[in-house]
């Protein structure tokens, strides 16, 4: 029996269109809570308009920072093997893309500065009051009236997200004297906890088991495979099995997705290996979610090429 725990720090620092991405501009539609707080005016009531933002590089941005540990324990009596590990992930400074309604919140929580200093305006050069919220994100506004006018909401340290899970492994391996040897085993995945906390938010917020975007969070994922070898030739089957998933807001729900691959290999007389195998033999469609825009599957689950037939023959010298 083996016990093993490992910890660590880590970061990742923005990439260049991150940082150094062209400025580009839209007209955002924004509900400006901060100045209808200011007059008397109700949430409910608060109209919603559009306001000249700009998006783009932020060369301010600060890389991400993790922490990150992983404690398991491996049991080896022979002819099984087993192992589980718990793994957690913790990331601070998270890179994402501001909105412009992210940054109204973000001051009306409190979470911006006034910076007492004035600049113009990028689109009409007009005198504004620069409210920052983050380093390269700011919010512009009427230096009299208050009214914004204008916001920069670029690439931003916008969240922290917690990611934790447990990974188990169960391998039996039996010899026969005639019949050849055989290897039975599965692998499992399971997510325990996936969630985020935004800039302007005050509670964490889970999407384990849901659609995110054009990704995904299934619960759980397994692997399942059985082998026989024989001399020179091996047969392997492989079973492949993601949980499925639900997008609430849309009331939307993907069901659980399994694939199966088939493969055998003979190793040659004259050091060669001749692989002849099937990828996906049951022809298995991803499964759709027109949710996924603008794709119409969750391509990091599910592969788009459907049955793959395949040959292959790989020489040792």
């Amino acid at each position: 029996m083996l016990f093993r725990a490992s910890w660590g720090e880590g970061f990742r620092a923005a990439n260049m269109n991150n940082l150094y991405g062209a400025r580009s501009f839209s007209a955002e539609g924004g509900t400006d809570l901060v100045q209808c707080q200011r007059a008397g005016v109700s949430p409910e009531n608060c109209v919603e308009e559009q306001y000249a933002t700009y998006t783009g590089g932020n060369p301010l941005l600060a890389p991400e920072l993790s922490d990150s540990y992983n404690i398991g324990v491996v049991v080896d009596w022979e002819p099984i093997t087993a192992r589980v590990d718990f793994w957690s992930l913790d990331l601070e400074d998270g890179i994402g893309l501001a909105s412009l309604q992210g940054l109204i919140e973000a001051e009306l929580l409190g979470q911006c500065a006034n910076t007492g200093r004035t600049e113009n305006t990028i689109q009409t050069g007009s005198l504004a009051e620069i409210i920052e919220c983050s380093p390269g994100n700011v919010l512009k506004r009427d230096p009299t009236s208050g009214a914004l006018i204008e916001a920069e909401a670029g690439w931003g340290n916008t969240f922290k997200q917690e990611i934790g899970g447990v990974d188990v492994q169960l391998r039996y391996d039996l010899e026969t004297a005639t019949a050849g040897d055989f290897t039975f085993a599965l692998y499992g995945a399971r997510l325990l906890r996936f969630r985020s906390l935004s800039r302007t938010a005050t509670d964490w917020s889970s999407s384990l088991g849901e659609g995110v975007g054009d990704s995904a969070r299934p619960k759980y994922q397994a692997q399942g495979l059985v082998r026989w070898n024989y001399t020179d030739h091996t047969l392997s089957v492989y079973a492949r099995h993601t949980a499925g998933y639900i997008r609430p807001d849309a009331g939307f729900e993907a069901p659980s997705h399994t694939e199966y691959d088939l493969i055998y290999r003979w190793t040659t007389p004259w050091d060669g290996r001749i692989t002849i195998g099937v990828i996906n033999v049951t022809d298995e469609d991803p499964e759709i979610d027109s949710f996924a825009s603008p794709r119409p599957a969750v391509y990091d689950l599910y592969s788009l090429d459907g049955r793959v037939p395949y040959v292959s023959y790989r020489h040792f010298f």
